[in-house]
């Protein structure tokens, strides 16, 4: 059985066999060889061990062809078992034109499932050969459960995934469906558009989970760059409360996070020490009705090569979010400022209490904040000890956010912290003209010892009160 300690907020977990020796796929028919459709051979490996007590199933080297299905499954999963294989040298290989007329699982269960591990091999959906329009409709899923416990995914390599989602656990509920959930030590390729030719895949989630307690750590998300246009995919859309998403390192997506409270509240949850290279957003929020509070982004690093919000806290919020805290996190734009697209870092609306302290920005093209104060909800916003160098920008100024540090506007709020912040234009381009424009109410200001360096006008406080 798998065994989820928590400690300091954290699932840490242990495996123990408890049951009969260990089987092997090979056994009951499998021949990997990359050319027999070996999935009835595994089935029947799966159904042997779940009757007579086996806990371990492997995998030897080869490549172990998936063509058949049973109710859209090809690997049905049961509780009580451990999929192991030999590392690279294990591939399973999804058949090819498989989505074409149903939505295939590789490992899948739509009953309750827990204690399941899977370990050491390769899944291969063999994108470029279940290309078509079809793909709009198809999950794909690699390893999916609607409701499960205790689910451990380490040093599996994903890859080649035309459809709109990779890892799946924990159904659409308003009480989560997964529990106690880690993934660790992953590599993920080609994924959604990532795939060559998916260019009409508009959606993808390489990892989506909605649980009770999910630990994501160490994995890595590689998606090459695309020619034109912006990349569809999200690494990791998380809806799970209790949750800690550090040290990933996440290439040319969309999406480094999608921070979700569509379908059922998110409440402490970490993302820290992440790496997003190339991509559109660290993250998206998108928020309904749901309570999401509580959430921390710290010591990420973000480096964005197309211009947009690499925090969105304002375009997916449908209701009010209780403590947001980003902290000590690096954000970088090195492509080209342009003149019709200019987005702040961070964008934010209808939050309670919103901390923005110790972060490096570095050639935003355009505000590093901007709030929007929505009516009859007082926000409070600490915005302090953060740098802000070369941002804004110079080739347009048709809006005030193009050259402006840090932008308030909107209702009344309620405390504004603006403290110990440095503001820089390194020569003498203005790439800020105005450090800080206050353009709303607040019921209690405290701006003290923020430094302005080549900045034409440090403060406009328009709304003082």
């Amino acid at each position: 059985m798998i065994l989820f300690l928590k400690i300091n907020n954290l699932y840490a977990t242990s495996w123990h066999f408890t049951g009969p020796e260990s089987i092997n796929v090979n056994d009951f028919g499998a021949k990997a060889d990359g050319i027999s459709d070996d999935a009835p051979a595994i089935r029947k490996a799966v159904e042997y061990a779940t009757q007579n007590g086996v806990k371990k199933i492997i995998f030897g080297s080869g490549t172990y062809l998936l063509k058949s299905t049973k109710n859209s499954v090809y690997i049905p999963l049961f509780s009580n078992l451990a999929f192991i294989g030999q590392g690279r040298h294990t591939i399973l290989l999804q058949g090819s034109n498989s989505m074409v007329s149903e939505d295939p699982k590789i490992f899948f269960s739509r009953n309750f499932v827990e204690n399941i591990k899977f370990e050491d091999f390769v899944i291969d959906q063999n994108g470029e050969k279940n290309l078509g329009t079809f793909v709009l409709k198809r999950s794909n899923i690699a390893i999916g459960a609607n409701h499960c416990s205790n689910i451990i995914i380490n040093n599996i390599r994903f890859q080649n995934n035309a459809g709109r989602q990779t890892i799946v656990l924990g159904g659409n509920y308003k009480k989560k469906g997964a529990r106690n959930i880690a993934i660790s030590n992953c590599y993920f390729s080609n994924m959604g558009d990532g795939v060559a030719g998916n260019v009409i895949q508009n959606d993808h989630s390489s990892i989506y989970v909605i649980a009770e307690g999910f630990e994501c750590k160490n994995n890595i998300f590689r998606n090459p760059p695309l020619e034109k246009g912006q990349p569809i995919a999200s690494a990791i859309e998380n809806h799970s409360s209790n949750a800690t998403i550090m040290d990933n390192q996440i290439y040319n997506y969309k999406n480094v996070f999608v921070i979700g409270a569509l379908v059922s509240e998110q409440v402490n949850s970490i993302y820290s020490n992440n790496t997003g290279n190339s991509v559109l957003h660290l993250a998206e929020f998108w928020v309904n009705n749901f309570r999401l509070n509580n959430i921390t982004l710290s010591g990420n690093r973000v480096i964005q090569n197309l211009p947009a919000e690499a925090v969105s806290l304002s375009r997916n919020i449908r209701s009010p979010i209780g403590k947001i805290n980003i902290l000590n996190n690096s954000f970088t734009y090195v492509g080209v400022r342009s003149k019709k697209y200019s987005y702040p870092a961070i964008s934010s609306k209808m939050i309670a209490e919103l901390n923005i302290r110790g972060n490096e920005f570095s050639k935003i093209p355009s505000a590093v904040f901007q709030n929007q104060s929505i009516n009859n909800f007082l926000q409070n916003i600490d915005f302090s000890e953060n740098t802000i160098i070369d941002c804004g920008n110079t080739e347009t100024d048709n809006m005030i956010q193009n050259k402006t540090g840090v932008l308030l506007n909107g209702s009344s709020g309620g405390k504004l912290v603006l403290s110990k912040n440095r503001f820089k234009n390194s020569n003498a381009s203005e790439f800020i003209k105005q450090g800080v424009i206050i353009d709303n109410y607040w019921k209690n200001m405290v701006i003290s010892d923020n430094e302005y360096l080549n900045i034409k006008n440090s403060l406009v406080n328009n709304k003082q009160k």
